[in-house]
C-alpha cells in the first residue's frame, strides 16, 4: 500500500492592507505598496508554471469546491474584536 501525503497552505498577500482589527499591521503607503508588490510577484511567478490539468474534467476535480469544508474553530472561544470569520480546513 502506498500512502500519499500532500499539504498546502493558503496565503493572501493582498489581505494585510485590509486588516484593520489588528494594530500591529501597518497601513502606511509603503506598507500597502509592499503588500501589493508581493502579491504581484507571487502571481507572476505562478503564471510561469507549466503545471496544467490535461482536461477541463481534471481541472474541476482538482478544485477545492468539491471538498466538504470542516469548520475547525466552531467550538473555540474567540475574541470578538479579533475574529475575522470561521477557520476552515479541507481534508482530502
Amino acid at each position: 500500500m502506498t500512502l500519499l501525503r500532500s499539504s498546502g497552505t493558503q496565503w493572501h498577500p493582498e489581505k494585510h492592507p485590509f486588516e484593520f482589527g489588528i494594530p500591529e499591521i501597518p497601513h502606511t503607503l509603503d506598507a500597502v505598496r509592499i503588500s501589493q508588490h508581493t502579491a504581484n510577484v507571487f502571481i507572476d511567478i505562478a503564471r510561469h508554471s507549466s503545471h496544467k490539468p490535461e482536461s477541463k474534467e481534471e481541472e474541476l476535480n482538482l478544485l477545492i469546491y468539491g471538498t466538504k469544508p470542516v469548520f475547525v474553530a466552531k467550538d473555540m472561544v474567540t475574541e470578538e474584536d479579533n475574529y475575522d470569520g470561521p477557520d476552515i480546513a479541507y481534508y482530502l
